[in-house]
């Protein structure tokens, strides 16, 4: 729903493109930047990193809208941030030795 009406309603759009997405992906991307210049991540493109790790969470965001109460929804969501986590740790940080 709010995909569609971003083009009736300027602070609709507002919401959708700057607070969900353009702010989000500024700040991950300087976020990300950091982690890798202090050796916490592998030398990878910080806007690449910031898009694998915030769309499928912005994707359950917006699953989740309206909010549930439904607890099998709610878990499979949980369940799922944790193993996105864990997958993008392994996958980007770096080995301890």
């Amino acid at each position: 729903m709010i995909s569609i009406e971003q083009y009736n309603d300027p602070a609709i759009a507002q919401f959708y493109n700057a607070d969900l997405y353009e702010e989000p992906m500024a700040f991950q991307t300087m976020f990300f930047l950091r982690l890798i210049e202090h050796g916490a991540l592998r030398k990878v493109d910080p806007k690449i990193l910031s898009v694998e790790f915030y769309m499928p969470l912005l994707f359950l965001f917006l699953r989740m809208l309206p909010l549930t109460d439904d607890e099998k929804i709610l878990a499979g969501t949980k369940e799922f941030c944790r193993e996105h986590m864990l997958h993008f740790r392994r996958t980007y940080g770096l080995q301890k030795t």
